[in-house]
């Protein structure tokens, strides 16, 4: 039976090249709607700066002519700035094109193809694969737990994610890490894991009701809380330990009562496997955190190359730009607190 050339493969390529450049936005569209960050298009390497505007408050006082008038306020105004800037990554795949006959397989991850309804031959499901598995590296890795290391040749090392961000706000002052409170951007919580008593839910209720009022308010955002799967499964059965009922309380009862106890009664809970395991809290609001995607600037954002002896040995060159940010890290539109997640391997359906 024929097999698939290279040719067919260069040709897939430059045909579906439209479609290849738009499908990480698709596979990015299910995450960001989750998490609620907005997805953007920006050049590789632009710097997109956003200056945010922070008053200064408690200036006013009583007057009167005949009492001396106190020391001026300094300052009004004090600027943060916050960069966007998609970094240049790549993935790079060899295979032999003999690997692959020109008949669409039967099972593809454990799900049966309907001869009926298949449309696209096994070249373009080649070809969309090589995207989609870098897709769900920059997704499941890079988002949160990247950090830009061009000596890494992994998504980690691909560009700074989240959790990257994060660190890096500690370590400027941006994110003050020594006291918390209802005007901090920061508080901790402890260790979440262990035994599950009434003690997980409640650290959940103190540290959402702990923050500041306008986050917690559906004013200028909805808060949105990240958490992992693992914790948000700790607080359920927290709940279930709390509520001591005859039924066990659904998730949704769990989260009700969450809003109600905390004072924050839009709050959205938000989990997705980007954001691995572990006991990390972040609340924003929504719109505080956006995603630079770059598709575009490769002439091909799939090359299909032979530059091997073997002609049926194949590279695929994929090249993009990603980069992520917080554009606020005021106490009214985020807080964190100390723990830390670790990654998930997820991406594909296996790496070796």
């Amino acid at each position: 039976m024929a097999t698939i050339n290279v040719t067919d493969l260069q040709d897939a390529a430059k045909t579906y090249d439209p479609i290849l450049r738009t499908l990480p936005f698709f596979i990015f569209q299910d995450f960001a709607q989750k998490l609620r960050i907005t997805v953007r298009e920006v050049k590789t390497g632009t710097e997109e700066k956003r200056t945010n505007l922070h008053r200064r408050a408690g200036g006013t006082f009583p007057y009167s002519a005949s009492e001396q008038l106190p020391d001026p306020m300094p300052e009004l105004l004090r600027t943060q700035t916050e960069i966007l800037k998609p970094e240049l990554v790549a993935m790079e795949l060899q295979d032999n094109v003999t690997n692959y006959l020109e008949k669409q397989p039967l099972v593809i991850a454990g799900t049966p193809f309907d001869p009926k309804t298949k449309q696209h031959p096994l070249k373009r499901q080649i070809v969309e694969g090589a995207v989609r598995s870098h897709a769900e590296d920059v997704v499941l890795t890079g988002s949160f737990f990247g950090q830009r290391d061009l000596s890494v040749k992994a998504p980690i090392g691909a560009f700074d994610g989240y959790y990257t961000k994060i660190a890096e706000a500690i370590a400027d002052g941006k994110i003050d890490s020594t006291t918390g409170g209802v005007n901090k951007n920061y508080e901790t919580t402890g260790d979440l894991s262990g035994t599950v008593t009434v003690m997980q839910f409640d650290a959940l209720v103190d540290w959402v009701g702990n923050s500041h009022p306008m986050l917690r308010s559906s004013k200028d955002g909805i808060p949105v809380l990240w958490l992992s799967g693992s914790l948000l499964r700790i607080a359920l059965n927290s709940y279930k330990v709390k509520t001591n009922s005859h039924t066990d309380p659904t998730l949704a009862q769990m989260i009700n009562a969450l809003r109600d106890s905390s004072f924050c009664p839009s709050l959205e809970i938000a989990t997705h496997e980007g954001l691995g395991t572990g006991n990390k809290l972040t609340l924003i609001k929504s719109g505080n955190a956006e995603m630079g995607v770059d598709t575009i600037s490769a002439s091909n954002f799939v090359q299909v190359r032979a530059p091997f002896r073997d002609p049926n040995r194949v590279q695929f060159w994929i090249e993009a730009g990603y980069g992520v940010r917080f554009n606020d890290y005021n106490a009214k539109v985020f807080r964190t607190n100390e723990q830390t997640n670790t990654v998930l391997d997820l991406a594909g359906d296996y790496t070796a």
